[in-house]
């Protein structure tokens, strides 16, 4: 099974088996026929003569099955008297745990007399009891009908549309109109005329064509359209004239936009600067001033290198012949950007042009040949000089050489290092119980963490289970055993 380990033997422990409060599946006790020497307390065992099964208390075996209840709340019931009281639970016995009526229609009760037990009792019985006749007080109330209607003693309700004008309240006074202002929830009231028109909000006498009040609600009438009453409409292609209470002409308006964007950038779209499409410096483009063209493939505009994202913009009307002072050229990545010949020798060394940190040239220097003095140490991904360790720097663990490049291992200095792979050794006194094997006694190298060590009899050869650590900073095995060995009677194992 995965995860587990299997003892294909006995086992015998010496020590403490701590299962961490996990199951002991499929367990057996001990099976003897009679109760085994030198018992401990809380040891158990089976009986195969009288099958039964014992565990030692009090110096004596106790059968398991005679075990008492103890003390305490179990639930429904509570025992006392060292088990010997069995009490159940005040509100525990549930209607469910009630012993079943044997009949239906009954009550449970009592008819003959005190301490008797409770019974079942008949419908007869019941009424002997409450000293009623059957059927009595059976009374059923008439129902309603008409403007108000009832079932039997329900409730009663006015039936709808049942409330005409003529039976509503007469009214107080003349010319009110039904309603309410004092607040939600209130009752209806009678508003008088001067209420309904606060409750409207509008004017008494209102006209929705008197101008006066248009005019000052900032309106505008037909008239006013028709007639420019007041001088509110104006035709001023400036603006000069407009202000917060006059209204332009649509005339107007376009008039004035188009002199407001006359000289402004203007968007005509892409540039290829590799195949000069549109053709912009060639010939003889019509260009007005603001035109805007983004480049979308890299190249040659005039005598300037352009990439994608370049912006070039027109500085003036022209149709005369194409000419690089009639542009200006934005490049996107001019901060930091570091700008090269046209043309370089392969493998030359590449140097800086003036100090501006951003103007390369061809040095005209080339590198060829081997061993110039510049090869660099080979690590795990570069290519590079390397050395052969002598036995001393292996055994050290040393990482580099003399000459300070980076070492390799011979097969024959490794196969006679000191650092072996594994260890063997025999321990143990009749007395200790800790034993301890230095890195300097077992001659590995790496960390003990990562070690696979063993225990065996040295007499039998089986496995010994014992608390093994580790310290990886010292390489110390630290042996713990529970009953101290005879002498060299255990035998440890380390793999490195």
């Amino acid at each position: 099974m995965a995860g587990t380990t299997t003892f294909n033997k006995d086992l015998d422990v010496l020590g403490t088996i701590d299962l961490n409060k996990n199951q002991m599946i499929q367990m057996v006790l001990e099976v003897l026929a009679s109760a085994p020497g030198a018992p401990v307390e809380g040891q158990m065992y089976y009986n195969s003569v009288d099958e039964t099964a014992y565990i030692r208390t009090s110096a004596a075996w106790l059968d398991l099955g005679e075990l008492g209840v103890s003390d305490g709340d179990k639930g429904d019931i509570t025992v006392t008297g060292t088990g010997a009281t069995w009490t159940i639970d005040a509100s525990v016995v549930t209607y469910a745990k009630i012993q079943k009526v044997a009949a239906n229609n009954v009550l449970l009760g009592n008819d003959n007399g005190t301490t008797q037990d409770v019974q079942e009792l008949t419908a007869t019985e019941v009424r002997a009891i409450l000293n009623v006749e059957d059927g009595s007080n059976n009374y059923t109330h008439p129902n309603h009908t008409g403007d108000v209607t009832s079932v039997a003693d329900g409730a009663q309700t006015i039936a709808a549309d049942a409330v005409t004008y003529a039976k509503m309240q007469n009214v107080v006074a003349n010319n009110v109109l039904l309603g309410n202002t004092a607040g939600a929830g209130g009752i209806v009231d009678e508003l008088t005329k001067s209420e309904v028109l606060s409750l409207l909000n509008v004017e008494d006498g209102a006209d929705v064509t008197d101008a006066t009040n248009v005019n000052a609600a900032g309106a505008v009438m037909e008239t006013d359209i028709s007639a420019t009453p007041s001088g509110r409409i104006i035709d001023d292609d400036t603006m000069a004239t407009a202000s917060n209470t006059t209204l332009a002409t649509s005339e107007s308006i376009k008039a004035y936009v188009d002199g407001a964007v006359t000289g402004g950038m203007i968007y005509r779209g892409g540039y290829n600067a590799s195949t000069n499409t549109p053709a912009l410096d060639t010939g003889s483009p019509v260009l007005q001033k603001g035109d805007t063209y983004t480049v979308t493939a890299a190249g040659t505009f005039f005598t300037i290198e352009v990439e994608i994202g370049d912006v070039l913009i027109a500085e003036v009307d022209s149709v005369d012949a194409a000419a690089e002072a009639d542009w200006t050229v934005l490049q996107k990545n001019l901060d930091g950007a570091v700008i090269g010949p046209a043309s370089a020798v392969a493998d030359n060394v590449v140097l800086f042009d003036g100090t501006s940190g951003k103007l390369i040239k061809d040095s005209g220097v080339a590198i060829s040949g081997s061993n110039t003095g510049d090869e660099v140490n080979a690590s795990t991904t570069v290519k590079g000089i390397a050395e052969e360790a002598t036995q001393t720097e292996v055994n050290s663990a040393t990482g580099a050489g003399g000459t300070g490049a980076r070492l390799f291992v011979n097969p024959s200095t490794l196969a006679t290092s000191k650092y072996t792979q594994k260890y063997a050794a025999t321990f143990g006194n009749g007395s200790l119980v800790t034993f301890t094997f230095a890195q300097a006694t077992h001659g590995l190298k790496f960390n003990p963490s990562d070690y696979a060590i063993s225990v065996k009899i040295v007499s039998t050869g089986v496995d010994v289970e014992c608390q093994i650590t580790t310290d990886d900073a010292t390489g110390l095995v630290t042996v713990d055993v529970n009953t101290a060995p005879a002498s060299n009677a255990y035998k440890i194992v380390i793999i490195g």
